[in-house]
């Protein structure tokens, strides 16, 4: 029986959830490299990761550009060896025949394997543009989820034979039959044109409170207001049957079937399930590097418009609502399932050894 161990990073949700998506269908476990560190170093990466993307944006956007360069990448990459020498020792001990990976740190650590071992290595790109990190001469094959997305690989010197293209991590309640008038029935009395607020954990909303009143004159909203205290204690101070706000929800494939848009940041994974079903896209905010690439894609195709006010937003709400049926009927991408193409390829890798 083949053994595959998936491996994420916990400095966002994303890498994490699109790798525990898929771990438990193909019986493997599912590690976070941040298990492995120093508990205070853990705490450093993932608290530092927040701060800089929320609060030091310009900051984020030189550490993103100065990991293109060789010179930089390699300081790291040595750095990471030492960092997470006990994740080394824990994948050499458990010598996988396969390790599938969420993020760009993981095929440079493990590649000591393939060497060794001939451990294969398969990396699931988490964006829709691909970081010169991501490129890693030890890796066999790789998902990404658009042509442009394996384009930019190949003009980093990966083998076009070697990129599956048009494949996504999904939660499995994605894959299932969602009903999006039986879903908005559920959730509000009128059958209004239905928006959705969803960010990260953090609950980051530019310009919502000052749209607020007029929008619930017109459409249902939903909003996922996360960690933001503030902003729950101000919805709890509103009485509108318009109007439906959670902390979190375990089936967020639900609150997206049932709306016509999504007000975001534009981070992969969120990309990836509005994409899968078929939603618009309006972002108020953005981490510089990997999620402006996000944005750029979107609104180059045509299903995403970027609010830098109060004024963009309601006009780009307006806009998506006014033409929802004609976006639906021309949507112009098309994401698949990733599990049945990595089954084959982990069953080809592994026949392989």
């Amino acid at each position: 029986m083949t053994k595959v161990i998936f491996v994420h990073a916990s400095f966002g949700e994303g890498h994490k959830t699109a790798a525990q998506a898929l771990h438990q269908d193909f019986d493997a476990a599912c590690l976070d490299l941040l298990d492995f560190c120093h508990p205070r170093l853990r705490k450093l990466y993932s608290r530092g990761y927040k701060y800089i993307t929320g609060h030091a944006a310009l900051f984020w956007f030189v550490l993103f550009f100065l990991t293109r360069l060789r010179a930089v990448t390699g300081v790291i990459d040595i750095a990471n060896r030492v960092v997470f020498r006990r994740f080394l020792r824990h994948i050499e001990a458990e010598r996988p025949d396969v390790v599938a990976t969420t993020h760009f740190f993981v095929a440079g650590l493990v590649s000591f394997l393939k060497k060794r071992y001939g451990t294969k290595i398969v990396v699931i790109i988490t964006d829709l543009r691909a970081h010169p990190y991501w490129a890693h001469r030890g890796v066999d094959r790789y998902f990404a989820a658009m042509d442009v997305t394996a384009q930019d690989l190949v003009a980093l010197g990966v083998p076009r034979e070697n990129i599956l293209s048009g494949y996504v991590s999904l939660r499995p309640g994605f894959l299932g039959k969602l009903d999006r008038p039986a879903l908005s029935a559920s959730l509000f009395t009128q059958d209004r044109p239905c928006v959705l607020f969803m960010s990260s954990l953090r609950g980051v909303f530019p310009y919502f409170e000052a749209v607020l009143t007029d929008l619930l004159a017109e459409y249902n909203l939903i909003v996922i207001y996360g960690s933001n205290r503030r902003l729950k204690a101000k919805l709890d101070k509103i009485s509108n049957e318009a109007l439906r706000y959670f902390e979190r929800s375990d089936q967020i494939w639900e609150l997206i079937a049932a709306s016509d848009m999504i007000v975001t940041k534009p981070g992969g994974l969120t990309v990836f399930e509005g994409v899968y079903l078929r939603k618009p896209f309006i972002v108020t905010h953005y981490i510089p590097g990997q999620e402006k690439g996000n944005m750029d894609i979107l609104i180059s195709q045509g299903i995403c418009r970027y609010a830098a006010g109060p004024v963009e937003l309601i006009g780009a709400i307006r806009f998506f609502a006014a033409n929802r049926e004609r976006i639906a009927a021309n949507y112009p991408l098309k994401f698949k399932d990733i599990r049945p193409a990595l089954r084959e390829v982990i069953r080809g890798l592994s026949d392989s050894r």
